[in-house]
């Protein structure tokens, strides 16, 4: 089975990625928010907890973008050492290759 040219472009940590990086968006103006409300202990601690919990997701971003920039580099490499794109056929000339 071919595959499509849509699935050479799908690339799981970049999906995750962007979905991480959002979460961690909303969670962060989320944790803000109760951070800037919190006026005695508890609610300091509940929100310094929060706060923590947002870099987290922060950091798992983070490697996901990591890993979604080694995965395009792989890509990279692999097509620059032969000269074509991954999933097509190697009769087919790379793209600006002398015939």
């Amino acid at each position: 089975m071919e595959k499509s040219p849509r699935d050479a472009v799908w690339c799981p940590p970049l999906n995750l990625w962007w979905a991480a990086w959002v979460a961690s968006l909303l969670f962060t103006r989320v944790t803000e928010r109760m951070w800037d409300r919190a006026e005695d202990p508890e609610g300091i601690v509940q929100a310094g907890g929060l706060v923590a919990a947002s870099d987290a997701v922060d950091i798992v971003a983070a490697v996901l973008a990591i890993l979604y920039v080694r995965a395009v580099t792989g890509m990279q490499v692999e097509r620059a050492l032969h000269g074509r794109a991954p999933g097509v056929p190697a009769s087919a000339p790379a793209p600006g290759a002398p015939r």
